[in-house]
């Protein structure tokens, strides 16, 4: 499944949201959806002291904006996208994503923190955190889940199928309350990931409203 497909499922789950355990925005190991882009460059990393030199790197920072690439489509509607990085070592050295533990477990993957203009008060604002983690700790991401937000209000088991057409199992759980939803597929787009999506309801319609408005209506785009 590619991303596409997944914001669609995200999407939907927002339709229904029906509340959780409170009407507060889910956060990510403290990281909560809704803060601002300023906020989270503040943010010590999660693993505090073990990962005490991690700075925060966002999209057109200079000169390390490489690092955090977003997409065509979403820079030209303003989204920053930023993550944690251990600092590299000469000028011309590639900046290399901070190790973060999710679910007890450490991950070497780029976990990403999008943000987007509020149009309540013109701040960016974090609508969307990436989390990708190894399938092989989909039981301890699955448990830590329901540890801190219950069980899923919805699970769902499907096929997905690999680039070599083999069938294989595809379970997708979903957590949502009246301000944020998250989504854990496993596998992802490969048999050995898997994804753990968290969005902002509010703040993640208005980037899809901003997304369709900057295409333009369907016979435009013939």
């Amino acid at each position: 499944m590619n991303l596409s497909s997944m914001f669609a499922i995200a999407a939907a789950c927002i339709s229904c949201a029906s509340p959780a355990k409170a009407a507060e925005p889910f956060d990510f190991r403290g990281i909560k959806l809704g803060i601002t882009i300023d906020e989270l460059r503040t943010t010590p990393h999660p693993d505090g002291e073990l990962q005490a030199s991690a700075v925060v790197v966002c999209s057109y920072d200079q000169p390390s904006h490489y690092a955090v690439a977003v997409t065509e489509e979403e820079a030209a509607i303003g989204v920053r996208t930023c993550a944690y990085f251990l600092p590299g070592q000469g000028v011309l050295s590639l900046l290399e994503p901070a190790p973060i533990k999710v679910g007890g477990r450490e991950t070497t993957k780029k976990i990403t923190f999008s943000f987007i203009e509020d149009p309540q008060d013109h701040s960016s604002r974090l609508f969307r955190i990436m989390v990708p983690v190894g399938i092989d700790a989909e039981g301890d991401v699955e448990d830590a889940l329901i540890g801190r937000f219950g069980p899923p209000v919805s699970a769902e088991e499907n096929t997905a199928h690999t680039l070599m057409g083999a069938a294989i199992p595809r379970k997708t759980l979903s957590w949502t309350n009246q301000e944020s939803s998250i989504l854990l597929q496993a596998p992802f787009a490969r048999v050995d990931d898997m994804m753990v999506l968290y969005l902002d309801s509010r703040l993640s319609k208005y980037k899809d409203e901003l997304m369709q408005q900057a295409k333009g209506p369907p016979e435009g785009r013939m």
